[in-house]
């Protein structure tokens, strides 16, 4: 099928898939030299992950029409559709349970007159992680693949308890916290208060791998995220 985006797919206008591109994102590189030091620094490891960029995504398709008002109309029909908005989730057939935030930036058509055949190369700009459309906490086994880690996420509180709750994404995560009343989290040097209710700061990050952490209060404390990978 290749691609569905706006509740639509090209199959819908008729349109087949011939080839799509999906390159790995392209990392940055943040050099500077530093006086008096021999070489120079890579500041794109500051915060302790990989810094990336947007990635293109391209995909192949062609229209078999040999009338030529019946082909110029799919081209606005499917122009009208991609050519608006912005980055929006973008899922590829190949790569179930994972989606893209894509924006099209350009639709180039060409017609081989003699044929009736319209090839059309849709080009997007991709968010640089693929997402993982079902949050870590969800229980369903059919919504995991190989690279899941199966944990337990949600935790009664009495006193204090010691958790350590792996992300296995590429990047660190925001994950957002429920809690059925106010607790203390410590996690490294820091300390967080959770209040009672749905809290999701950029200042509480899980980072990539194990994080341990002392939760203190009672009551219950659940986490929830979205992994993000290549």
């Amino acid at each position: 099928m290749g691609f569905k985006t706006k509740q639509k797919s090209p199959e819908e206008f008729g349109l087949r898939l011939i080839s799509r591109y999906l390159p790995p994102p392209e990392d940055v590189d943040l050099p500077e030299e530093i006086p008096g030091m021999h070489g120079s620094v890579d500041f794109s490891m500051m915060f302790g992950e990989r810094i990336a960029k947007n990635r293109p995504l391209t995909y192949e398709y062609q229209l078999f029409e040999p009338e030529p008002i019946k082909r110029n109309f799919v081209k606005r029909q499917v122009e009208n559709w991609l050519l608006r908005g912005t980055h929006e989730p973008l899922w590829d057939d190949s790569e179930p349970l994972y989606y893209y935030m894509a924006k099209v930036i350009n639709v180039d058509t060409s017609v081989d007159i003699a044929t009736g055949m319209m090839k059309y190369t849709i080009e997007f700009d991709a968010y640089p992680y693929k997402i993982k459309e079902t949050p870590e906490d969800d229980p369903y086994w059919d919504t995991k693949d190989i690279t899941d880690y199966v944990q337990d996420t949600a935790f009664t509180i009495s006193g204090s308890k010691v958790v350590d709750l792996v992300n296995v994404g590429i990047i660190g995560s925001v994950p957002t916290i429920t809690s059925s009343s106010a607790m203390i989290i410590s996690k490294g040097n820091k300390t967080f208060q959770i209040s009672a209710g749905t809290t999701n700061s950029e200042r509480f990050r899980l980072e990539i791998g194990n994080n341990p952490m002392t939760i203190t209060g009672n009551g219950t404390i659940s986490f929830s995220w979205h992994k993000e990978v290549k």
